[in-house]
């Protein structure tokens, strides 16, 4: 069973994410500098969720403190709309596998592609799974 952050939520919190391919993750550093970079993301529910290499920045820093904010952006992390604050945790490694369609379904042949690549090129990455809900006010 996956472990989910609890909180209520409004469905139209990620409405964004419908509308543009890629969302501005905001991550902060331990020395509270904030570090941006788009990603793909798609909603399963109330939650994001984010596919990304197990020892990329960005994961290290949700694992370190959680607190992130998504906007909708451009391919080249141009903003697009508001910032949507949100906590994030990295669900556990059997989900990428189970939860990899998703991203397959959204992002098509250009995700099967950047996924065969990955997979071939850098067979010891790990990729992780990190989810987020928007942060209660």
């Amino acid at each position: 069973m996956t472990a989910t952050i609890a909180t209520s939520v409004s469905p139209g919190a990620w409405e964004h994410v419908d509308h543009t391919g890629y969302v501005l993750l905001t991550t902060w550093k331990k020395d509270g500098t904030a570090v941006s970079v788009p990603v793909w993301a798609v909603r399963d529910g109330a939650r994001l969720l984010v596919i990304t290499a197990e020892d990329s920045g960005k994961a290290k820093r949700v694992r370190a403190n959680g607190r992130a904010a998504l906007a909708p952006s451009d391919r080249k992390g141009t903003r697009l709309g508001a910032d949507v604050p949100a906590r994030g945790q990295q669900l556990p490694k059997a989900d990428v596998e189970r939860l990899r369609p998703l991203f397959l379904k959204r992002y098509g042949m250009m995700a099967r592609l950047i996924f065969t690549v990955h997979k071939v090129r850098f067979r010891a990455m790990t990729s992780v799974l990190l989810e987020f809900v928007p942060a209660e006010a």
